[in-house]
């Protein structure tokens, strides 16, 4: 009976995300699945029998993308590199069963693939993306462009939640946010002043700060933020990496 209930706590105190995990790379499984996105350059895969040659090398260290973007490989072994900081992840293409090796560094993000199985992490596991400023009054996650941040006013907690979005027809820097939960949710926030960019041929970046209540960021601990709107002129889907972060990470800053 106690070993169930221990079980039990365990799993109710996890957190589901399709998420890499940067922190801890051993809790990637065997029989889990990865994509390669569409990206510039692709540095860190390797030949099957040599972690030193660049799989399909072209120019000497790079591998030839159109060798590699847009496939699907399963894991099948994670080995960590006893001399370096990175693991070496064995993938083999679910198509022709190809065998090549992927160099993942830890602390850092994953640039190359994007995770297509959800991972039970326990929930302590996303406050080692928080940081904190100003003697620890200011408690907040920067995530590829999303940034989620308490401080305190008066000893009462304050929120924040930053947004950008980037090349829209250029309007008035003046108008209504809509954020888009997972669960269904939304935050509207109206008449919002951004920053505005100008980056030419009439568009230009938008940058929001938004004042959010305790029960809006308790919102963000609850579900991913699927989409946010500025304007009604240009909704972002953030990818599942930073919104599987910022979720998990919210209930860190919230507590602490």
């Amino acid at each position: 009976m106690k070993k169930f209930t221990l079980l039990f706590l365990f799993f109710s105190l996890a957190v589901s995300a399709q998420v890499f995990p940067e922190y801890d790379p051993t809790l990637l499984k065997p029989g889990m699945k990865v994509a390669v996105k569409d990206t510039y350059e692709y540095i860190n895969f390797y030949e099957k029998d040599n972690p030193y040659k660049n799989y399909n090398e072209q120019g000497g260290r790079f591998t030839d993308p159109a060798t590699i973007k847009g496939r699907t490989f399963e894991i099948t072994e994670i080995i960590k590199s006893d001399k370096q900081d990175y693991f070496l992840i064995t993938l083999k293409d679910v198509s022709n069963q190809e065998i090549i090796l992927y160099r993942y560094y830890t602390n850092k993000a994953i640039r190359d693939l994007s995770l297509l199985d959800t991972i039970e992490f326990p929930t302590d596991y996303f406050c080692n993306y928080i940081k904190y400023a100003a003697d620890d009054e200011i408690t907040f996650v920067d995530y590829q462009n999303i940034r989620f941040l308490k401080y305190l006013e008066k000893g009462k907690p304050k929120f924040t939640l930053k947004l950008t979005s980037e090349f829209i027809k250029k309007t008035s820097n003046v108008g209504t946010i809509t954020i888009i939960l997972k669960n269904g949710k939304q935050i509207i926030k109206k008449n919002v002043e951004t920053k505005q960019t100008l980056v030419g041929d009439g568009r230009a970046n938008y940058e929001a700060l938004l004042t959010i209540t305790t029960a809006e960021a308790n919102l963000l601990k609850e579900s991913e933020i699927a989409s946010y709107d500025f304007f009604s002129l240009n909704k972002r889907e953030p990818e599942p990496q930073i919104a599987g972060v910022i979720k998990g990470a919210a209930d860190c800053v919230i507590k602490n």
